[in-house]
């Protein structure tokens, strides 16, 4: 019978948590569970894969699960009058989604990879807290209808006057800089005259930020200067519930255009030695990580911890796979590895990294595996650093490697430092690395794109 539903309702009952069930229903292609007091949706929701329309307004959810990623069938999405702060990056997967209804709810921004939506049509966003616009909505090919009214929007983007098919705009209701926008936004915006001011230029709030990136650089002068981007949401790392008893605290980054040769590719090995064995307090502290990006299967890494026996992967520099039992077993009689034993000796749990094909990238604190090996060819470098005691002991850490790849010349304005977030298994953020606060001895430019 399971099998056979192809709408489900449960609508104004009170609901409060979803059935784990919900995942056998193959068929289902409507999911309708609106005005309920629903505050997560759990990761058996990514396995409708048929699913087409989700509509969960009217609840008290804060996000959504990663699994939502794998609803490429997902057309409609309504999450009006939630408790979002943050856009579900995983949406942006969802490459099919053609109507999307987030207004009513906490929005700040918006993600710069929402221009994957090429066939988003419907943008509801009005009645947030929304300060800004990526200038990537302008790769909003087939938008017809964009409501941002009732936000904190002092300016639109430029790009937004790409949109060609854009028909409908719902401004009002935002203190805008721009006195031409302001006037056309006193009632609903007659969208080609909006259009009009965009494609005619930059407007004076758009030249008063410029001078305020100027001043904002003048008082980074003399600090290295490293090219940063925001989390585009094409890899991300999901935390388990497991993971978080075992080694709770994580942040990831990933450099890309990273160029190596043999000298520089040792003195990477030897920047992380010397850390593991200083500042991290021979990894007691937190431990680092390093993996080669395009080996490694996304969009999705998971963080997660299982009984050494159950842990199979090929560990660096050893000639086949084992499982993390076997390998305690050889680090006995390994001069470099034995001292590291005294962290995991008493465990039952050991947390480790793998990809979506459940490959293991890292065994944690010890080791990495061949299957992720950093060699010369590595173009993009996949960090991570995890710590069983400290949050704060895992940025530390982290920030000294970047650092110290940057005063070694492996870390230059050529290459880009991309923000890695790190969620709990209902899509809630953990951590984002690095963040505008994270090394301060540099100058992060920050990409809009």
């Amino acid at each position: 019978l399971a099998e056979q539903i192809r709408l489900l309702q449960v609508a104004n009952v009170g609901l409060t948590e979803v059935p784990s069930r919900l995942g056998e229903l193959a068929q289902l292609g409507e999911l309708l569970l609106s005005n309920n007091k629903l505050t997560a949706m759990g990761p058996e929701l990514g396995t409708l894969r048929l699913l087409r329309v989700l509509d969960l307004e009217g609840n008290s959810l804060v996000s959504l699960p990663p699994s939502v990623a794998n609803l490429s069938a997902l057309q409609t999405v309504n999450l009006s009058r939630n408790k979002f702060t943050e856009f579900p990056l995983m949406l942006c997967h969802c490459l099919n989604l053609g109507t999307l209804n987030m207004s009513v709810n906490q929005l700040t921004g918006l993600p710069s990879a929402i221009r994957k939506l090429k066939r988003l049509a419907d943008l509801q966003l009005g009645h947030n807290a929304l300060t800004e616009l990526p200038s990537t909505m302008g790769g909003l090919e087939t938008l017809r209808m964009l409501d941002v009214s009732s936000n904190q929007l002092t300016e639109l983007p430029a790009s937004l006057g790409e949109c060609a098919k854009l028909k409908e705009l719902g401004l009002e209701e935002n203190p805008w800089a721009d006195g031409r926008l302001k006037k056309l936004c006193g009632s609903r915006a007659k969208t080609k005259d909006v259009l009009k001011v965009l494609r005619e230029g930059q407007s004076k709030a758009q030249v008063k930020a410029k001078k305020s990136e100027a001043a904002e650089k003048q008082r980074d002068r003399g600090k290295p200067q490293i090219s940063a981007m925001r989390s585009t949401g094409s890899l991300e790392v999901v935390m388990s519930a497991s993971a978080r008893t075992v080694r709770p605290f994580l942040v990831c980054c990933v450099v890309h255009g990273l160029k190596l040769d043999e000298a520089s590719y040792e003195k990477l090995i030897k920047i992380q030695t010397e850390i593991h064995e200083g500042l991290a307090q021979d990894r007691r502290l937190a431990c680092l990580g390093t993996h080669d990006l395009a080996k490694i299967q996304g969009p999705f890494v998971y963080f997660q911890a299982d009984v050494p026996a159950k842990i199979k992967f090929h560990p660096l520099k050893y000639e086949k796979e084992v499982t993390a039992k076997e390998l305690l077993t050889l680090f006995e009689t390994d001069a470099h590895m034995k001292r590291h034993l005294d962290l995991v000796r008493d465990a039952t749990q050991l947390a480790f990294l793998a990809d979506a094909k459940a490959k293991v990238l890292s065994v944690l604190p010890l080791v990495n595996s061949e299957y992720s090996k950093v060699t010369v060819e590595t173009k993009e470098l996949l960090i991570e650093c995890s710590s069983s005691t400290e949050f704060q002991g895992a940025k530390t850490v982290m920030d000294a490697l970047v650092m110290a790849m940057v005063e070694a010349g492996l870390l230059t304005p050529s290459q880009q430092l991309e923000q890695i977030r790190v969620l709990d298994e209902d899509g809630q953020v953990r951590s984002a690395y690095p963040s505008r606060v994270d090394l301060p001895e540099l100058c992060l430019n920050w990409s809009k794109a």
